[in-house]
């Protein structure tokens, strides 16, 4: 036997990267098997400035998915990739699914444990002692090996980026033509010849061959003992002649291959049943595939398709549901199945998934999609005559075990590399069959002399000689002790059977609860199985070896095939009667002759027989021959151009193409790219060098930034925007090599649909309103109507670094929205975005989880989802209020509205983002959704790192869950949290409002100075709003209470103040600040009862600038008490006033219960805690703190973190909300406020002295005003009441939560007064406000809309008349009218 002797190549190539190729006849071998071991793993070294990835990528991440494409191709094998890559060629935008994951090269398992971790069994298990079958589903649906189990016969099939050629035995063979000539074929391709020329008519064996390059085992390279053995077998059964090398897919030379892509000789490893990882196995992966990418076609993984529905309106086409196992989501069993993704094909989808996989999908499709087919559908399969066998302990080494590295002078061989063909030699094709030696791949090397010996039904030699018998036992004992590559032992010395032949084609699957069951009956064909048995019988017989059926046979009565055909076969009369599609591959809509255009089969589930040979020749050629029919039929031209070299970790050559638009942005990862940046599949993500996306980008949705539009004919431009943005947030972040975090969750619930379907309009009106209590009531009015709703999504980050510092805390959704009762349903979720514990500028203390997402509809329409759930100082040591708080999502529909391009961060108006857009939009649902425990047990486990390196991945990990410990503790334990003080920066100060003229010289007539603003309306608005002269322009006088200024009516936190208001009304506005408000002065011991003096002075200089018209006056709080002290004395007329609104208090402030315990005490029992202050602190208390404050103070403020509160929502960190609270009382309810009032209500709040606060503590203890001490003369008094109220209107309101006030001081005031005038003329009105506390009536951030119309309305009334009917303000005027008209504030 002549023993090549290599030599060592000059260079090694790197294959799939762009490099130069190697000699013209490269060596065969490596000179080591080190040297073969380097070249299988491709590795790029960084330091020498290659790729940073080890293997390409050329699928994508689901989130770069687009929402439609002109051709959807399902399944990666022969068929599928032949369709990608022409229709790619042709022009057309291209979507690609594959169940399996992407693996190259070097990925591929090798160990026992690798392999089978990658093995997944299903289907019904039924030996031939039961009478009934076990279900069977282990393993990973994604898993690269699939065991299919049936009735009869099972099946192997790969899943993965190639199908089944990543691990198939590569002859490349055609079909005779007496199997060709068969009735079963459509009649187009049963004529003679008809497999050599590509016309209407034939099959293109040679274009196929063009592509895949396939060659027989080189006769200059090394002997091959197998090869050799199946020889000499074939000698002894006469068949000599029918001994031959076939062509085989297998590279025998370095170089680039047909498509452009590099590939290295092999290394002759017998691994190609599990996958080689040498680079020299020529699948669809390196040839169809490749060519794909490179002319734009987009490729996904893990991605299984369940059925197709035909899209039956206007537009056409058919959508393609499938499930997406990446992420984990398939933690989520009842969910992952169910929930299910679409694609839309607008032009035509190709079935490439194999005959088991497509006729799966085609009767779901029937059951499920509605889709009219062809009663052929899942009839006829065949298992192409399958039979495996094994000459065991043979006489002579075979060498037939695979090594992952074998030695250059010992080589395995491919796993087929000889043939006893003996087709043609009987009448009848069905007689023909093929013989195959093949080779066991190392993973299954430890198991198999026991399986092997242990297996029933063997057929021995005979006539062994006692020498003879003694060296096979040896040989036994040799593998056993040894291990199977002990040379001289059995294992090495078995040959592997590979026979092809003909079965009866009776095999039938169906659908039993959803699952596909096989059925294979009469496979086996009994007596030409015999038949072929006893041919093997005599050639392991004529070698001295033991005949061993497959495994299955021999304990279950079973065969297996690698190569099922069929189910959806092609008619042998272009008619559904006889088979599922015409020749042209298309499927008949029903019976008759009646087809899908836009339904092409192009796998093995088109083949109506057994071919009796290995298929994928067929198949590839069948495949051709249908895609250049449907292209031709479509008036489309399949380019023909030469790649040239593919760099596949470069760019592809001709990106993807929607409709007449190219976007780049099917770029692949440059060379600083990482594959850390991969999901589960390691799918490929595009790289774009634009170093200006911005820090804030990473998970922003497209709803932040893409032109919004619901006409279908901007589908595409928007697609593109969206996926081109996406893809350079993820680019980003692969730059960077950053580590990435990412989770799935269920949620389920009701919404309700209030788009104006029901009767009740203005029920219907109220569901619009941003408030818990409406997603509550819409929660129960959706759950009594069965309105249910559920999302499945996925979340990712790509940069956790960047959701943890980044202010928007964002990651991106990817997944599905059910909701039966909205239209369009289900929905598809792509690059959404959702914002972990966010701060909630519109609540103070409160983050949110938000959750913002388009919703494409099947009906081709857009939706817009917004939920957040709240996590505020509720849950504060409350842990089944935190579980409830972040488990519960509060839940808005609204249709989406064209709206201009906007990128995120830019304001929309004065105040508001475009992240709040979705409150600008028609609302059509709204509801309530939670996580179930179990679904949150599942969502654990869902939470996955990625990186580059475990290292990395342990990083983002600690990151990610550090920020959530971080932010829910800090909620949870509230009290403890770090307390939050004043801050030197402005902050959220979005609506300055300057007055028109300010007044600082208001002298009273003790001689104390107070301030006096005044704003005047629009001039346009006073027109519409007014009658008489010019200067008959209304005015009102606000007064504020102790310790604020005129801020709290011109607030700047808010977008619509109390001024900006009336003002807007038509009404002169004047504010006057008196001396215990936020003046320098109110530290001087002045009280309520002086305050009177600077009311009175505000009065006169009203008067004199404006004549002595009167003045309506509205007073808060003890600006009200100041207001009734000077009118009760006799110090202000009455009838300067037109009339008076007090807020929360007039004339008998009673304080509420937890004030009234405060004053109290300080007033009747042993500790008068002012006096107490004065003696520790000094007679001034300030509002405001600092963390360097005298050493009281701070004490003071920690002891402030535990003053009880009635209600845990009220906690908070703000030391000068504690501080404001212990003085006054809570004064307000937090949730009205927004962040940066609350933040800053430092520069809003002065303080009070000691002399005050024992005024104001026995004034609300008794329910009267009164005079200064020591004397505290009570003003309430019968006759001052008598004497200087009659004939004033007055209007009292107070918040139905106010905290400081018990609502009992205007209830008294109300009472006296009625008691006193009587109601006859109408002038005494009090009104509760709910929801609210006290200040929050002035400074709430939606007090526009639930506090000042109240107010308005009464000034409106005795201003104007009864009969005034208040008008809005036009908005080409007002800029608040449009504000309120698009939804802004």
């Amino acid at each position: 036997m002549r023993i090549f002797s290599p030599t060592a190549p000059a260079t090694v190539v790197t294959a799939y990267g762009l490099t130069s190729p190697g000699p013209a006849n490269p060596p065969p071998l490596p000179t080591s098997a080190s040297a073969a071991h380097g070249s299988s793993h491709l590795h790029h070294d960084e330091d020498s400035g290659g790729h940073k990835n080890a293997f390409p990528r050329i699928s994508r991440p689901v989130e770069l998915m687009r929402s439609s494409y002109d051709c959807v191709v399902i399944g990666s094998g022969y068929g599928g990739a032949v369709a990608a890559a022409r229709m790619a060629r042709a022009g057309q935008s291209v979507c690609l699914l594959e169940l399996g994951k992407e693996r190259w090269p070097g990925e591929y398992p090798v160990s026992p444990t690798d392999a089978f971790s990658e093995l997944h069994c299903s289907g019904d298990l039924q030996p031939s002692v039961l009478t009934d079958s076990i279900g069977i589903d282990t393993g990973r649906p994604t898993g690269m090996y699939h065991l299919i189990f049936g009735k009869g016969q099972n099946a192997v099939v790969a899943n993965g980026l190639g199908g089944t050629s990543l691990i198939n035995a590569n002859v490349f063979l055609r079909a005779d033509e007496k199997t060709m000539g068969m009735k079963a074929w459509p009649p187009e391709l049963r004529e003679k010849g008809a497999l050599d020329e590509c016309n209407s008519h034939h099959l293109d064996y040679d274009k196929v061959e063009s592509v895949l390059e396939p060659e027989p085992y080189p006769d200059d390279w090394p002997v091959l003992p197998k090869l050799g053995l199946l020889k000499q077998q074939a000698e002894h059964l006469n068949m000599g002649s029918k001994f031959y090398r076939p062509k085989q897919t297998t590279r025998f030379r370095n170089g680039p291959n047909s498509c452009g892509v590099e590939m290295s000789a092999s290394s002759l490893t017998g691994q190609d049943c599990t996958g080689v990882n040498d680079g020299s196995k020529t699948t669809t992966l390196v040839t169809y595939l490749a060519d794909a990418w490179n002319w734009g076609a987009e490729m996904f993984c893990e991605c299984e398709v369940r059925y197709i529905e035909q899209v039956t309106d206007s537009r056409g086409g058919y959508r393609i549901y499938f499930a997406w196992h990446g992420r984990n989501r398939g933690h989520f069993k009842a969910n992952v199945r169910g929930d299910l993704l679409w694609v839309y094909a607008r032009e035509a989808v190709f079935l490439g998934a194999g005959a088991i996989g497509t006729t799966e999908i085609l009767l779901r499709s029937k059951a499920m999609g509605g889709l009219g087919l062809s009663d052929s559908v899942g009839q006829n399969m065949s298992g192409n005559g399958d039979i495996l066998a094994f000459g065991y302990n043979t006489e002579h080494l075979t060498n037939a075990v695979g090594r992952a590295n074998p030695s250059p002078y010992h080589p395995v061989g491919p796993t087929v590399t000889g043939i006893i063909d003996n087709r043609g030699s009987s009448g009848n094709p069905l007689d023909g069959y093929v013989i195959e030696e093949g080779a066991v791949p190392h993973a299954l090397a430890g198991f198999l002399q026991t399986m092997l010996e242990l297996l029933p039904g063997s057929t021995a030699p005979r006539g062994e000689s006692v020498l003879q018998r003694s060296q096979s036992m040896l040989a036994r004992l040799g593998s056993r002790l040894l291990g199977p590559y002990f040379r001289q032992g059995a294992v090495e010395r078995t040959q592997v059977y590979l026979v092809m032949s003909h079965d009866s084609n009776q095999a039938v699957l169906s659908l039993k609860d959803d699952k596909p069951v096989l059925e294979f009956l009469g496979a086996a064909r009994s007596d030409h199985v015999k038949y072929i048995n006893s041919v093997l019988a005599k050639a392991t017989e004529a070698v001295g070896g033991t005949l061993v059926g497959n495994p299955f046979f021999a304990l279950m009565d079973q065969q297996v095939t690698v190569h099922p055909v069929g189910g959806a076969a092609l008619a042998s009369d272009n008619t559904g009667a006889t088979g599922a599609a015409d020749h042209m591959g298309r499927l008949f809509a029903g019976n008759g002759s009646e087809v899908h255009a836009g339904l092409i089969v192009t796998d093995g589930a088109a083949i109506p027989t057994a071919l009796g040979v290995n298929p994928f020749a067929t198949i590839a050629a069948l495949a051709e021959r249908s895609v250049d029919l449907y292209a031709k039929s479509r008036g489309l031209t399949i380019r023909s151009d030469d790649n040239g070299l593919l760099d596949l970790f470069g760019e592809p050559a001709h990106p993807f193409r929607y409709g007449d638009a190219s976007l780049d942005d099917s770029r692949s990862w440059r060379e600083n790219s990482s594959c850390n940046m991969s999901d589960e599949t390691g799918s490929k993500l595009d790289v774009e060098d634009d170093d200006t996306t911005s820090k804030g980008d990473a998970g922003k949705s497209q709803y932040e930034w893409e032109v919004v539009n619901n006409d279908n004919d901007s589908d595409s431009d928007t697609d593109s925007e969206s996926v081109h943005h996406t893809n350079k947030i993820i680019a980003r972040a692969a730059r960077m090599r950053a580590g990435g975090f990412g989770f799935t969750e269920v949620m389920s619930g009701f919404l309700h649909r209030c788009d104006g379907s029901n009767t009740d309009a203005s029920a219907e009106n109220s569901m619009k309103q941003d408030r818990r209590d409406v997603y509550e009531l819409a929660y129960r009015r959706a759950e009594s109507l069965c309105e249910s709703a559920r999302f499945f999504l996925s979340v990712q980050a790509f940069d956790t670094s960047e959701v943890v510092h980044d202010p928007a805390h964002q990651g991106m959704l990817t997944g599905t929205f059910v909701c039966p009762t909205l239209p369009g349903s289900p929905f598809m979720v792509q690059r959404g975005a959702f914002s972990l514990f966010v701060m909630e500028h519109q609540a103070p203390g409160t983050r949110n989880m938000t959750y913002d997402f388009d919703l494409r509809g099947t009906d081709g329409h857009t939706l817009h989802f917004h939920g957040y759930k709240v996590v505020d100082s509720s849950v504060a040591l409350a842990p089944l209020q935190l579980w409830r708080a972040t488990t519960t999502l509060y839940v808005t529909i609204t249709r989406r509205t064209k709206r201009p391009h906007q990128p995120r961060g830019l304001l929309m108006d004065a105040c508001e983002s475009s992240d709040e857009a979705w409150r600008h939009e028609p609302v059509l649902a709204k509801g309530i959704m939670h996580v179930k425990p179990t679904d949150f047990m599942s969502e654990i486990l869902t939470l996955t790192p990625t990186g580059s390196s475990l290292l990395h991945k342990a990083i983002s990990a600690a990151s990610f869950m550090a920020y959530f410990t971080r932010k829910s503790l800090g909620l949870f334990l509230a009290p403890l949290a770090a307390l939050q003080y004043p801050t030197q920066t402005y902050n959220g100060y979005i609506n300055h409002t300057p007055p028109t003229r300010l007044w600082t010289d208001i002298r009273a007539s003790d001689g104390v100075h107070s301030r006096l603003y005044m704003y005047d309306p629009p001039p346009k608005l006073v027109v519409r709003q007014t009658r008489g002269g010019s200067d008959a322009v209304p005015c009102v006088l606000f007064v504020p209470g102790a310790s604020v200024d005129h801020q709290i009516f011109a607030l700047p936190t808010i977008p619509f103040n109390t001024v900006n208001y009336f003002t807007r009304a038509g009404y002169r506005v004047f504010v006057m600040v008196p001396r215990i408000g936020q003046l320098t002065l109110a530290n001087n011991s002045w009280t309520t009862y002086d305050a009177r003096l600077d009311i009175r002075a505000a009065f006169e200089r009203i008067r004199a600038e404006y004549g002595d018209r009167k003045v309506y006056t509205v007073a808060h709080c003890m600006g009200s008490v100041a207001l009734a002290t000077g009118l009760l004395d006799g110090t202000i007329p009455a009838d300067w006033l037109l009339g008076l609104a007090c807020s929360q208090v007039f004339m008998n402030p009673i304080w509420n219960a937890a004030n009234m315990m405060k004053a109290l005490t300080a007033t009747k029992g042993p500790f008068a805690l002012d006096r107490i202050y004065r003696a520790v602190a000094g007679s001034w208390f300030d509002c405001g703190t600092r963390p360097d404050d005298a050493l009281v103070q701070r004490l003071l403020n920690q002891a402030l973190r535990f003053m009880p509160t009635t209600q845990r929502r009220e906690l908070c960190s703000s030391a000068v909300c504690h501080r404001i609270s212990l003085v006054y009382g809570r004064c307000w309810n937090h949730a009205n406020l927004n962040e940066a009032t609350h933040r800053q209500m430092d520069r809003f709040f002065g303080g009070i002295n000691m002399t005050m606060l024992r005024l104001l503590m026995l004034q609300g203890s008794q329910g009267h005003v009164m005079t200064n001490g020591p004397a505290y003369d009570v003003l309430t008094t019968p006759d001052n009441v008598h004497k200087h109220l009659r004939g004033l209107p007055i209007f009292q309101f107070v918040g139905g939560d106010n905290a400081v006030l018990s609502p009992r001081a205007t209830e008294k005031t109300y009472e006296i007064l009625c008691d006193t005038f009587g109601t006859a003329n109408g002038h005494y009105r009090r009104h509760v406000i709910p929801g609210y506390g006290h200040l929050d009536c002035w400074m709430g951030r939606r007090a526009w809309k639930d506090v000042y119309p109240v107010l308005r309305a009464e000034v409106d009334r005795v201003v104007h008349g009864e009969n005034y009917q208040f008008e809005e303000p036009d908005a080409s005027v007002c800029r608040f009218t449009r504000k309120m008209e698009a939804g802004e504030l």
